[in-house]
């Protein structure tokens, strides 16, 4: 994820991994700087790899959020994750 094509400055990163043997559920993985938290850059990120993520067959993702950290939570509750057996999950 890039913040500004003229500087090329990379500000996060998001992925998939930790796939199932059948392929049908992964995790969805996120950090960012902490300077650009708040604008938007990782909401519309992730909502472009759950995209990607449905076009691979894709039928579930989680996320592992740690307990305390009400950011990510909170995004993670806007972007339409349940919370469930002490993970995050969302049907695509």
């Amino acid at each position: 994820m890039r913040h500004n094509k003229a500087t090329n400055k990379v500000i996060g990163t998001c992925g998939l991994h930790g796939f199932s043997d059948n392929g049908n559920s992964c995790e969805v993985g996120c950090l960012l700087n902490s300077s650009y938290w708040r604008q938007g850059y990782m909401s519309e990120a992730l909502s472009l790899l759950f995209s990607h993520a449905r076009s691979l067959g894709i039928k579930e993702l989680y996320a592992d959020i740690d307990e305390g950290n009400f950011r990510s939570q909170a995004l993670f509750n806007k972007l339409d994750f349940k919370a469930k057996n002490g993970q995050f999950q969302r049907l695509l």
